[in-house]
């Protein structure tokens, strides 16, 4: 029977501003459904992310339609554009993460994650997102610690807040609701690859 793989989020998952050899949009989702694709052949993959979206939205329009698809595993990525709206609900953003992983670890998926790294190390401007940020990534890795959730942490690995991997203009990116980084998650995604084997 084939593996499953269903990928909710924002344009983190969805892959706007994240192109292949090509020009064309592939993204961090796509390319580790390319990744899992090798160790399970035939994989079955879905990609539900909408550019824009917060933890609510995801939570209420995306999470449904991933559990009809009965997932073996689930990317979750939400959270940012939460943290890069001018009123932020830490309280409504933790308990939509929580709600979200608690129901796919619920039904025996295995969920996929991983924590923001620090734009402020390149982008002077973001540091007034710095504590939401961390934030988050707080509540990313008390997904692990309650759900068994898989995270890999980016906010730890300096490579992913270098500056050849964040997009040169993060505030016009944060002005269309766009994630401010592009390639941090590519960087990490060989240290996905191993261990998920079912």
């Amino acid at each position: 029977m084939p593996v499953r793989l269903v990928a909710i989020g924002d344009s983190t998952v969805e892959g706007l501003e994240d192109p292949g050899p090509d020009g064309a949009y592939v993204g961090w989702a796509d390319r580790f459904a390319s990744h899992l694709n090798v160790v399970h052949p035939g994989l079955l993959y879905a990609n539900l992310a909408v550019r824009g979206q917060t933890a609510r939205e995801v939570h209420e329009t995306q999470l449904r339609p991933a559990l009809a698809l009965a997932p073996d595993f689930a990317v979750v990525v939400a959270g940012v554009n939460d943290v890069l709206r001018p009123r932020f609900d830490g309280d409504a953003l933790r308990d939509d993460l929580f709600a979200m992983h608690a129901v796919l670890a619920a039904t025996r998926a295995r969920v996929i994650t991983f924590t923001m790294p620090d734009m402020a190390r390149v982008a002077p401007l973001a540091v007034v997102l710095r504590r939401r940020l961390e934030f988050l990534n707080a509540v990313t890795l008390d997904c692990r610690d309650r759900y068994g959730s898989i995270v890999v942490d980016l906010a730890s690995v300096p490579a992913a807040s270098h500056s050849g991997v964040v997009a040169h203009r993060p505030a016009a990116r944060q002005q269309r609701g766009t994630p401010p980084y592009r390639r941090g998650a590519r960087r990490g995604r060989r240290l996905r690859g191993g261990g998920l084997a079912r």
